[in-house]
């Protein structure tokens, strides 16, 4: 067993393709083939079978899989820990992330990370939902930036950011004129605090119901007997955001996104009086691994992000 073979192996698994696998890796589709038959050759076990078009991992594959990817990370960790021996620090650090997230953070953390480390390069690597944490768990990235819940048996995980859900309103509308006329401070919210109740039969843009956001909606307006107007359907924040700023309607966001999306004149955003859940995002990273200095400065920036 050596590094390259576990790498060929490796990725032919997570690809489930001869072709996608060869590409990836640079080499002719016959050439991996003849590869791997080689290894399974010299350990006298299949690793894969044809079913169909499709390659499936036996179960000694994944044992095979399953070491080799221990045996990976161990020598990246190796890597990771001579690199900050050197004085002059070269290479990348690559962070997880989702689309929105990348959009709203990406910008402040890449321009920071840039003075504390002019040598290196932050790779942000773009996944969403499940995708993301399945990618983390097999080391794919230096950090995860997620939301909590995450899997503790798998991850260690710092918190970045609290995150509340907050109402955005187009600010030229009758409905932000009610609001802002019975809006009050309250601790412990980011904005002028309203109560629920005054959203009922308000025009808002929806999430597919299986978002975190919407979900915080949809419980608001069934525990306080809340009927909203459904305007659009959105498939994402961006979306969300967007029929905002447009003055088409309003909507329930997360509060760190209205520093980089919705912070401008033509929105206007309100706390809630009601308790809501508030989520918390983290820079997760799979549990034990080693953290290099450039690593635990990025998580550094990140808590101290302007938010």
């Amino acid at each position: 067993m050596n590094l390259k073979q576990l790498r060929y192996a490796l990725v032919l698994h997570d690809t489930g393709s001869f072709s996608q696998a060869a590409e990836i890796l640079g080499i002719s589709q016959p050439s991996l083939s003849q590869y791997i038959h080689k290894i399974e050759k010299q350990l006298g076990i299949e690793l894969f079978v044809h079913t169909g078009s499709a390659i499936r991992t036996t179960d000694a594959g994944k044992v095979y899989l399953d070491a080799g990817r221990k045996i990976l990370d161990c020598e990246r960790q190796m890597q990771q820990q001579l690199s900050d021996l050197q004085a002059n620090r070269t290479g990348n650090v690559v962070i997880g992330i989702s689309p929105h997230r990348c959009f709203c953070l990406g910008p402040q953390l890449v321009a920071r990370f840039r003075k504390a480390y002019p040598g290196m390069h932050l790779v942000l690597e773009e996944r969403s939902g499940r995708d993301l944490l399945d990618c983390a768990s097999r080391g794919d990235f230096d950090l995860c930036i997620t939301a909590l819940p995450v899997d503790e048996y798998l991850f260690d995980y710092e918190v970045i950011i609290h995150d509340e859900p907050v109402v955005a309103v187009p600010t030229d509308t009758p409905l932000c004129k009610k609001l802002l006329a019975a809006a009050v401070p309250m601790e412990h919210r980011q904005y002028p605090a309203i109560d629920a109740k005054l959203l009922d039969g308000a025009e808002f843009a929806f999430l597919a119901d299986r978002m975190p956001m919407q979900v915080i909606l949809n419980n608001l307006c069934r525990d306080h007997c809340i009927i909203l107007q459904r305007v659009v359907d959105c498939r994402s924040l961006e979306a969300l955001e967007a029929m905002v700023s447009a003055g088409i309607c309003s909507a329930l966001i997360p509060s760190y996104l209205t520093h980089y999306k919705v912070g401008h004149s033509a929105v206007t955003c309100f706390s809630l009086c009601q308790p809501v859940s508030s989520r918390e995002i983290v820079a997760a990273y799979p549990k034990g691994q080693y953290l290099s200095q450039p690593v635990r400065d990025v998580i550094g920036i990140l808590k101290t992000l302007d938010m």
